[in-house]
């Protein structure tokens, strides 16, 4: 797992190509300063988003009228959060439409 050897979030790293439809987990720390105390000790407080087709979707507090699932630009969610790492998760079988139907379900 990626650090800045303080147990903080890592630098940016380069995005890596990836398919489209490829499922990808963005973790982010809520406390980033507590995280860099708690981290190797197995726990800290994170967010995380799903990436997929190019949005990033999650779950929580936001700036927008609604209220539940949002949808973000990938690795740049709203709040005080700070990237930690990206976990590829596999391929995703539905379609980009399929997709958005289920998250406004």
């Amino acid at each position: 797992m990626s650090s800045d050897g303080r147990g903080g979030p890592a630098s940016a790293e380069p995005a890596q190509p990836h398919a489209p439809n490829e499922v990808i987990v963005n973790v982010y720390d809520i406390t980033a300063d507590y995280n860099a105390w708690t981290y190797w000790c197995g726990v800290g407080v994170f967010h995380a988003g799903v990436e997929v087709y190019g949005v990033e979707y999650a779950y929580g507090g936001h700036d927008y009228d609604s209220s539940g699932v949002f949808a973000t630009d990938p690795k740049d969610p709203p709040g005080p959060v700070v990237f930690r790492r990206s976990i590829r998760m596999g391929a995703c079988e539905l379609t980009e439409s399929e997709v958005l139907q289920l998250v406004q379900a």
